[in-house]
C-alpha cells in the first residue's frame, strides 16, 4: 500500500481511489428473488363411473349390420300397463301416459288442430294432455315389428297414415315431423296436412 502526503496527513492509496468513485456507480447487491410457492393441487373427487339409464330396448332383434340395435341388444326392457277396459297406456319406464281410445285410430287433424285437440282432451278424468314430441312418439315404436310397428299393449292404432308430433321441421317452419306406425319411420309433412293424433301426458 502506498502512502501519500496530504498537508501533513497520510492518506493511503485505497482511500484516494475510493474518494474518486462517483456515488452513482457504486454497485448495489442484486436482490435475491423470493421463490413462488408451488400451489397445492386441489384433490379431485373419485368419480363414480356407474350410472343408470332409462333408454329402452328398441325391439329390434335382428342385426343387419355391426353395432346396430339388433347387435347390441342393450337397454331397459319395455314395460307398459293399462287398466282393464281403460283407454290410457302407461309407460313404466318413461312415466308417460298415452291416449289409446278409439279416437287414437280415427281422429285426423291439421297440425294446429291436433295440438288444440290434445289440449282440450279429457280422458279418464285426466285433462293435461298434449301433442307428443317426435322422440316421445319414437319411444313407443317396436322396431321388431311392422304393420303395426308398436307395442301390443296399444290396441287402437292405424297404419294408414302418419301420427303428428309437436316437433317443427328446422328447415321448414311450415312443416312438422310425423311418424308412421306401419314401419316406425319418421317423415315431415305440411302442417296443413291431416294426420292422425295420439296425445300424451
Amino acid at each position: 500500500m502506498i502512502n501519500v502526503s496530504d498537508g501533513g496527513k497520510e492518506v493511503n492509496e485505497a482511500m484516494v481511489v475510493a474518494s474518486k468513485v462517483p456515488l452513482d456507480t457504486v454497485a448495489t447487491p442484486t436482490p435475491t428473488p423470493t421463490p413462488t410457492p408451488t400451489p397445492t393441487p386441489t384433490p379431485i373427487e373419485n368419480i363414480d363411473k356407474t350410472f343408470s339409464s332409462t333408454l329402452k330396448k328398441t325391439g329390434q332383434t335382428t342385426s343387419y349390420e355391426e353395432f346396430d340395435d339388433g347387435d347390441y341388444q342393450i337397454g331397459i326392457s319395455p314395460n307398459y300397463n293399462r287398466r282393464k277396459y281403460g283407454d290410457i297406456v302407461t309407460d313404466n319406464v318413461t312415466k308417460l301416459q298415452w291416449q289409446d281410445n278409439e279416437d287414437a285410430r280415427m281422429v285426423q287433424e291439421s297440425w294446429e288442430d291436433a295440438k288444440q285437440y290434445c289440449n282440450s282432451l279429457s280422458l279418464e278424468k285426466q285433462e293435461d294432455w298434449r301433442l307428443p314430441t317426435i322422440e316421445e312418439l319414437k319411444s313407443i315404436v317396436d322396431y321388431g315389428k311392422y304393420d303395426p310397428a308398436i307395442y301390443s299393449v296399444f290396441i287402437n292404432i292405424t297404419s294408414k297414415d302418419d301420427y303428428w308430433s309437436t316437433t317443427t321441421s328446422v328447415s321448414d317452419s311450415g312443416s312438422a315431423w310425423s311418424l308412421s306406425f306401419y314401419n316406425g319411420r319418421t317423415n315431415w309433412n305440411s302442417k296443413t296436412h291431416k294426420s292422425y293424433v295420439r296425445c300424451v301426458r
